[in-house]
């Protein structure tokens, strides 16, 4: 019996696993990578959001910053309104890592039609990317107490001399800060440094009194923010006459109407203004050259255009002089062919389109004379209630009778306060608002 060797199968070959370890290592290595890049962009954000969160503390700084250096800076400059548009961004420059700028807005559309209108105050400040804007509203300052000028009849720096005919005071003193002479005859009290009396006085003389304060001359750059201007050469010989001039009624035909009642005018070196049978609701700006004139003279009728407005502000130059030589009679519409009250200008309530009216020949409210050496000459036998104010000389000529107006002291005139056009931040309008 034959056997058959039978052979034993040949082992299967086991299969290589290297190419699925490559696969884990690599996604290891992939899931690695990506953790370490997100950690690193986590890292970059939140720095970056930390650098944002600096920027923006910081710019919300600067902007309160920059509110309060545009408060300072309009408090410092009393023309600040004609200086400024309203909307108009202002640099103020680099500080720290930021910079800074202001806006003043006026919801009106102008910052110079009314010295007491509110502004809006916006600060803004921006860091790198980040720009912030903080707002307040800042006002006028209440009025303050008036100068004590205010509460004089008439008050100078310079000399003030009586020299003649009779003077009749009611409500107020007559006042200097220098030396009185009275050489005719004084009814009223009077103060001064010292006084040389030849005359008659019924009333009290004090002397060696504390100077009064004047206003600053730069209170004429208040009023000139808002002033029309009237050409020299658009006056007929030199003469502002038989006019109505108020708000809507200017002076001359080449001179633009002023909504405030406010205009100005400057008088050639060597020349004279003179004004004359006219009603005036107005306040004027003259401005005189060396050796210029102002003549106040004749009949008229002067009132400011508002309370808190001064009727006549002068800016006098080397040895010009201002002359107030009103007489008694009555301003007369038929001796003028004008009408001093129509229905766009009524007076005392009252209008009407003829011309058969007469008005009293007063003078109402403050007249400021600027300039140590203009020389004031007052001449008037016409009433005069109010104030007058000058730098230089005064000097008293005929008879008249002048009183106080107490409106001066309870509405002073803006800039004739002890807080000249401070504007402070009104309380409660402190906010974040949008950068224009």
């Amino acid at each position: 019996m034959s056997r058959h060797a039978t052979s034993a199968p040949s082992p299967r070959a086991r299969p290589t696993r290297t190419g699925s370890i490559y696969l884990l290592v690599l996604g290891g290595a992939v899931i690695v990578t990506l953790m370490g890049m997100a950690a690193v962009t986590s890292s970059r954000i939140a720095t970056r959001t930390a650098a944002r969160g600096r920027d923006w503390a910081q710019a919300g700084l600067l902007a309160t910053s920059a509110v309060e250096i545009a408060v300072a800076r309009i408090n410092r400059d009393v023309a600040w309104r004609s200086a400024h548009a309203t909307g108009v961004p202002v640099v103020i420059g680099p500080l720290g890592r930021g910079t800074l700028r202001y806006v003043l807005v006026d919801d009106d559309g102008s910052l110079t039609d009314e010295l007491t209108d509110p502004v809006q105050v916006l600060g803004i400040a921006t860091v790198g990317d980040t720009t912030r804007c903080f707002s307040v509203m800042a006002a006028p300052a209440s009025a303050g107490v008036p100068l004590p000028a205010l509460s004089s009849i008439i008050h100078s720096a310079g000399t003030l001399s009586q020299l003649s005919g009779a003077l009749s005071l009611d409500g107020g003193p007559l006042t200097t800060n220098s030396s009185l002479t009275i050489a005719g005859t004084l009814t009223g009290n009077a103060e001064c440094q010292t006084a040389v009396i030849t005359g008659t006085v019924d009333g009290t003389v004090l002397t060696g009194v504390d100077p009064r304060a004047m206003p600053s001359p730069s209170v004429v750059a208040v009023y000139n923010q808002m002033a029309s201007v009237i050409p020299w050469t658009s006056l007929v010989s030199q003469r502002i006459e038989n006019a109505l001039v108020s708000p809507s009624s200017p002076p001359t035909a080449a001179t633009p109407p002023s909504p405030s009642g406010v205009y100005a005018i400057t008088v050639p070196a060597g020349s004279t203004l003179t004004i004359r049978y006219c009603r005036l609701r107005a306040t004027l700006l003259v401005t005189l050259e060396a050796g210029a004139s102002l003549r106040v003279l004749k009949s008229l009728l002067w009132d400011p255009p508002r309370p808190d407005f001064p009727c006549l502000i002068v800016s006098g130059g080397a040895l010009s002089n201002v002359e107030f030589g009103l007489d008694a009679a009555r301003l007369s519409e038929p001796g003028t062919g004008r009408n001093f009250n129509p229905p766009s200008d009524p007076y005392a309530g009252l209008s009407d389109a003829d011309l058969l009216d007469t008005y009293a020949s007063e003078l109402h409210g403050l007249y400021h004379i600027i300039g140590p050496s203009s020389t004031v000459r007052v001449t008037t036998e016409a009433r005069f209630a109010g104030t007058l104010l000058a730098e230089g000389s005064v000097e008293l000529i005929n008879t008249a009778s002048f009183s106080h107006e107490p409106g001066l002291l309870s509405v002073p005139p803006i800039g004739y306060t002890a807080r000249t056009g401070t504007m402070v931040p009104v309380r409660g309008t402190w906010q974040w608002a949008a950068a224009p």
